[in-house]
């Protein structure tokens, strides 16, 4: 098939997107390409390799015509979305990412013709898509199962010196977090591999832990695996 008959020939079309966790931010890679089950695993795998986790959602039930131009849009006014316009091309893979400081609500991203702004696909994303991101803590709450005191400063932050020091059970809490999926295979090979357990707490710190629905989990496993602590440090605030 000539490259000319590809530009006249319309194509089924998938829509694949990512988003990056352990963030207080909301980041996504929305990728439109043919429908290709071999393209969609390389784009799975280097998705991955970059520590991207996929949301699947349906994808277009219209047909993409190459060499078109196309727009994707949000309906939240804070969303910044690059490039703005992308080519639909049969032989070259390109991606939209999408940033939203502090998602607050659902979030609808739309597909469109950039010449006669016809939508070609519309999608819901929730907060449950992205659950170990961009989560948003509701101010002014008591400290409950969220680990979220009045002074809307998470427990994890508020106590760090006291747990990095004083946490002395952390396999299966590392063991807990790879399970719910806050930190990967790789995390938590060489999370594992430090020598002292400050070390460990440490990395959980700078990375996984700055994610506001992270720290939630983190909690929760605390609660389990460290309550006389967790309740000490509790009755000093």
């Amino acid at each position: 098939m000539t490259v000319e008959m590809l530009w006249k020939k319309c194509l089924s079309c998938y829509t694949l997107m990512y988003y990056k966790p352990n963030t207080s931010f909301l980041k996504l890679h929305v990728y439109p390409i043919r429908q290709d089950p071999a393209l969609e695993q390389g784009i799975d795998k280097e998705e991955s390799s970059d520590g991207y986790k996929r949301i699947k959602k349906p994808h277009p039930d219209k047909y993409l015509q190459p060499e078109r131009t196309f727009s994707l849009r949000a309906d939240m006014e804070t969303a910044e979305i690059q490039p703005q316009e992308l080519t639909f091309r049969y032989n070259r893979i390109n991606f939209y990412e999408v940033f939203i400081e502090n998602p607050d609500r659902k979030l609808r991203l739309t597909l469109l013709h950039s010449n006669n702004d016809e939508p070609v696909w519309t999608c819901d994303v929730h907060q449950d898509d992205y659950p170990m991101s961009g989560y948003v803590e509701a101010s002014g709450a008591s400290r409950g199962a969220s680990g979220v005191s009045t002074s809307d400063k998470h427990f994890v932050d508020k106590h760090r010196v006291q747990l990095t020091n004083r946490v002395s059970n952390i396999a299966p809490i590392l063991d807990e977090l790879l399970d719910n999926e806050v930190i990967d295979q790789e995390t938590y090979t060489r999370i594992r591999a430090l020598s002292t357990t400050q070390d460990k707490m440490r990395e959980l710190y700078i990375g996984p832990l700055q994610a506001a629905a992270c720290k939630k989990i983190f909690y929760d496993i605390l609660l389990k695996n460290e309550k006389f602590l967790v309740k000490e440090l509790s009755e000093k605030d």
